[in-house]
């Protein structure tokens, strides 16, 4: 799919043009298995509008800027008899119909990341690693103009346009006609990296019969590489290369790509929400929230310290009822509020908690007997809200205690 010896010059640019705009980076910060994670690479973080991203290109000096996709592209491809030929290259998505054409690149981007759950920093990234398009006012040549993504620009047609050789002059032709021209290199692009991205995410890609995981080693430059995110697997199917130049730029632009998702911020009240049970269980995990200015205790003793945003405990309850709090005070030692616990423990298969498994229990679980989420919830005995035949092994275990 892409163009090795073009794409290795336009790498070596861009990996110049990064370093360049912020000295400290160098790629001894680059861990070749970890370019980017899962949320910088997905839109999750939802980190640009369709006016920001073309804020962003203003910003940059780039020809990207404002640029409104026309309808038809002429599109130049290698011809055997030398030289370059050109196609008009209608951009229009040729799935659905779906006009590429008649929106600003930003609105494309914005659009198409929305649709396919990718950030639009890494396609910003990525197009300034493939062809320079952010960073300059005029495309350095027709060609770049034309295949700004080097999306599906074969890698014989670099061979061709180079040395002559392997030139097929109908398949470049055609190839120009799907796929060259801006609107179908954002467009299916864009596509293409949300497709791969919902695949490693959802299963693995399904390649001759079996499922490749993103953290299948990976040939390459010589190297095996064990991906730790499905956005570095997928960076590297995109451009088998190092990835140094997408690295440098994404920096550059926007800071460390493999950082994850913000911090929440810290609560605004404690947790006061009560909580009642009835249960079977004797054991017991409990975690919330607390503001950084108060203290949380359990009974005595004290479970979370001020400047702290959480809490949690862990008890165990004998059979019969229970009222426990978690409390919450200020520096001081003034309590503030609580948050209060009201469990009822029954013993195993008692359903109406009278202390004896008996003839009463037995009506109540005939009565619910084949329900899935029964009227009486402790005539599910084991919890997988249907009650069947495990429950009342349960229940005749324990007849008559």
């Amino acid at each position: 799919m892409k163009n090795k010896i073009i794409k290795l010059v336009l790498l070596s640019t861009a990996v110049i043009i990064a370093v360049g705009m912020n000295p400290s980076l160098t790629s001894a910060a680059l861990d070749n298995a970890n370019i980017i994670s899962d949320y910088n690479f997905s839109n999750t973080s939802n980190p640009m509008s369709a006016s920001t991203i073309n804020d962003f290109l203003v910003a940059k000096g780039s020809k990207l800027a404002n640029y409104v996709i026309p309808e038809n592209i002429e599109v130049p491809y290698p011809l055997a008899a030398g030289g370059l030929g050109s196609v008009s290259s209608r951009q229009i998505n040729d799935l659905n119909g779906t006009p590429f054409y008649g929106k600003t690149v930003a609105q494309m981007i914005f659009d198409e990341c929305t649709e396919h759950n990718v950030n639009p920093r890494v396609i910003l990234a990525t197009l300034q690693k493939e062809s320079s398009a952010i960073g300059g006012d005029v495309f350095r040549s027709t060609t770049v103009a034309s295949w700004p993504m080097f999306y599906m620009y074969d890698e014989t047609m670099a061979g061709c346009l180079n040395s002559g050789t392997n030139c097929n002059d109908s398949a470049y032709r055609q190839l120009s006609l799907d796929y060259g021209g801006m609107g179908h290199q954002l467009g299916y692009a864009i596509a293409w990296f949300g497709g791969k991205y919902n695949s490693y995410k959802n299963g693995g890609r399904l390649i001759n019969g079996a499922y490749q995981q993103y953290y299948d080693a990976a040939a390459i430059d010589g190297q095996s590489i064990v991906c730790q995110t499905a956005g570095s697997r997928i960076l590297y199917l995109y451009t088998p290369h190092i990835q140094t130049g997408f690295y440098n730029i994404f920096s550059s632009y926007f800071g460390d790509p493999t950082a994850g998702p913000p911090p929440p911020p810290p609560p605004d009240s404690n947790d006061t929400a009560p909580v009642t049970m009835t249960t079977y269980n004797g054991s017991f995990s409990f975690s919330g929230a607390k503001l950084t200015t108060a203290k949380a205790y359990f009974g005595e003793a004290m479970i979370a310290d001020l400047n702290t945003t959480s809490w949690s405990i862990s008890f165990d309850q004998p059979v019969g009822p229970g009222a426990y709090a978690v409390v919450f005070k200020d520096e001081t030692g003034t309590e503030i509020n609580r948050k209060p616990f009201a469990i009822v423990r029954h013993k195993t298969a008692d359903i109406n908690g009278d202390g004896a498994v008996d003839i009463t229990d037995l009506a109540i679980f005939a009565e619910n007997w084949g329900k899935e989420g029964p009227s009486e919830p402790m005539a599910d005995i084991d919890g997988n809200n249907i009650v069947d035949i495990t429950d009342l092994a349960i229940f005749a275990e324990n007849w008559g205690k």
